[in-house]
């Protein structure tokens, strides 16, 4: 697997670089004019969170076409290497994408609060509750919902290439839709009684409540214990069964 996370990296590594110089040129001078115009400072942070965002998005869709690329080699029996291998090589890929740009975040966030002295930001929350418990948790969190996202839409493009055509891609976005309706009925049927205002975040979660003025939200990191255990295992169960349709699909199915 290693040999085919390398030769992932080297086919993606120019658009990679190339992104990176212009993503940290436009964060740069994002910054340092909004300071020089004296613009306000939380709509230059709002601004920066965006391009962060688009920039996770587009690390997505790299690592989606690597995978269908992978997929269509895998199926010409160019790759002779185990189906999974294929899987695991795209998530890794985009792992060590999102860390990087996660360093870049933290850096930028540091930036914000000593710099343009921005004292509202969206790690106020875990700035405030700094615990080593709840930092690992954050991340683990944050791996996992990376994964099982990842492995959700693969299994949808695996889908899509068991068909001929145009009818392929229209079937993929079908299933796509289909899951994740039934995912989302899934989770709604867990949380439906819970009265706790916690929101889950892979393995962690944040617990939300009003303020005493009535005039906001109180945001606590709850940490691993302040999610459903049942949710959970629901979503491992859900990962692992997504896998052994990939696995299946690319082993029997898939239409060049």
């Amino acid at each position: 697997m290693i040999k085919l996370l390398k030769y992932d990296w080297k086919r993606n590594s120019n658009s990679i670089f190339a992104a990176t110089v212009i993503f940290i040129l436009a964060q740069t001078i994002l910054t340092v004019v909004g300071e020089i115009k004296d613009w306000v400072p939380l709509t230059t942070y709002i601004v920066s969170i965006v391009l962060y965002v688009f920039a996770g998005f587009l690390a997505f869709l790299m690592v989606c076409q690597t995978y269908n690329a992978n997929l269509k080699a895998y199926s010409r029996r160019l790759l002779p290497l185990p189906s999974l291998y294929t899987v695991a090589s795209p998530i890794l890929l985009l792992l060590a994408s999102l860390a990087f740009l996660l360093v870049l975040f933290l850096l930028h966030e540091f930036a914000f609060v000593t710099w343009l002295g921005l004292d509202e930001t969206i790690l106020s929350p875990i700035r405030e509750q700094l615990e080593l418990k709840l930092l690992l948790s954050l991340l683990i969190g944050f791996v996992w919902l990376t994964v099982s996202a990842t492995v959700f839409v693969f299994f949808c493009i695996t889908f899509a290439r068991t068909f001929e055509g145009k009818i392929g891609t229209w079937l993929g976005i079908l299933m796509f839709i289909g899951l994740a309706a039934v995912l989302g009925w899934l989770d709604e049927l867990v949380h439906s009684n819970s009265s706790s205002g916690n929101v889950p975040f892979g393995i962690t979660g944040f617990s939300m409540a009003d303020t005493p003025s009535g005039d906001g939200l109180t945001v606590t990191v709850t940490g691993i214990q302040g999610i459903s255990i049942i949710s959970f295992l629901i979503e491992i169960a859900t990962c692992v069964t997504l896998l052994f349709g990939i696995r299946y699909m690319m082993n029997r199915k898939i239409k060049l």
